[in-house]
């Protein structure tokens, strides 16, 4: 089962962590999640989600990506899309959307492995979407009603493969979805790498989301 992984992985990821945290000069992690969001109380899995909180932070604490919730209901839009394989590089496509329209995406590829310890930056690309690009990513969240779906689904687990992470924070309200393999999720991460990111063939996508 997939809990046995995450188990398997905080063990990894001990050393290799604190090795890059004292390496940043940063105490301690910043807090990517509301707590316990990663839960699922009714079935008592995965520790009430500290392993998953752990593990994607960590990993999106080694891309230098700054944390979602807190913004203000007058701050930018911003969407995040995080693909972790356990053995490919771990992938970020995150969109800020200015009050012009237009929007600014970052794609960062991580140098290890996604299921393991952050080993740094891999690849880092800055570029600028149009409106009228921005307002298909727009129809895209929306059709996938990425608001309404749950967090994390009933069942869901495996031993490795790849975590499908999504994030939106927009007026003041912050959600994220967690999707093993993908799932309900698979179009619109798709559609975030294949369509508004930059991801170069350093992050051999192609072993990642068969």
């Amino acid at each position: 089962m997939r809990c046995r992984r995450l188990i398997a992985y905080m063990l990894l990821i001990g050393a290799s962590s604190s090795a890059f945290y004292a390496q940043n000069a940063t105490p301690t992690l910043p807090t990517y999640f509301p707590p316990k969001v990663f839960a699922d109380l009714e079935h008592n899995r995965y520790m009430d989600g500290k392993l998953q909180d752990s593990w994607f932070g960590a990993q999106l604490f080694g891309l230098q990506e700054p944390p979602l919730i807190g913004r203000s209901h007058y701050d930018e839009p911003v969407y995040r899309f995080t693909l972790l394989p356990s053995f490919g590089h771990p992938v970020v496509v995150r969109v800020s959307i200015h009050q012009n329209g237009t929007a600014t995406v970052v794609t960062r590829v991580g140098k290890g492995a996604g299921g393991y310890g952050p080993k740094g930056m891999l690849s880092d690309h800055s570029s600028e979407l149009p409106s009228d690009k921005v307002q298909v990513l727009k129809d895209e969240v929306a059709l996938s009603k990425f608001w309404d779906l749950p967090t994390e689904p009933n069942k869901q687990g495996g031993t490795d493969g790849t975590e499908w992470l999504f994030e939106a924070a927009e007026s003041g309200h912050y959600h994220v979805v967690d999707r093993w393999e993908g799932a309900d999720l698979r179009k619109l991460g798709l559609f975030f790498l294949n369509n508004i990111g930059q991801v170069g063939p350093e992050a051999e996508l192609s072993k990642s989301i068969e």
